[in-house]
């Protein structure tokens, strides 16, 4: 449940408070959705036979593994290396490391560590419910620290500020 307003939180700041810095994590969030979407064109990956195979035993009378039974019929388990999951969540927390970089404040410092322990998070509560692979989450993570280093490096705004 923290994914979305980490995000959204994230992209409201950089977006509205610090727009050019915020230009630059759009357009890393564009390319990392690009390649992504190639990769799962021409490389699709599913979790769908691992949840059949769950679904086939169920265990009753479990109200979180009803739950999770419920969510395994109903959600699609396609695209999904490289996990966008762990892609978004580390880009937000790279986002928020690089701006304390350049601020070294306490109040920056402290919502890199929130943001880090929700990525954190997310990426392992997606391994949990079997939504990706452990290869799915390293290549989430690779992809948004590459782009993410690679766009922020070509920016101006995300230089050291004087």
């Amino acid at each position: 449940y923290l994914f979305f307003p980490m995000v959204i939180l994230t992209l409201t700041y950089f977006g509205f408070i610090e727009e050019e810095k915020g230009r630059a994590l759009g357009w890393a969030i564009v390319i990392m959705n690009i390649i992504a979407t190639v990769i799962y064109v021409l490389f699709p990956v599913s979790t769908y036979w691992w949840r059949q195979e769950l679904l086939a035993n169920k265990m009753e009378g479990n109200l979180f593994a009803e739950t999770m039974y419920f969510y395994y019929e109903n959600e699609t388990s396609f695209n999904c290396f490289p996990s966008m999951h762990a892609g978004m969540s580390t880009m937000c927390f790279f986002t928020w490391y690089q701006y304390y970089q350049l601020h070294q404040d306490s109040k920056t410092r402290n919502i890199a560590v929130v943001t880090f322990i929700i990525t954190a998070g997310v990426i392992l509560s997606t391994l949990f419910v079997k939504q990706h692979y452990i290869v799915d989450e390293i290549a989430g993570i690779f992809l948004a620290y590459v782009v993410g280093k690679l766009v922020f490096h070509r920016s101006s705004a995300w230089q050291t500020e004087q």
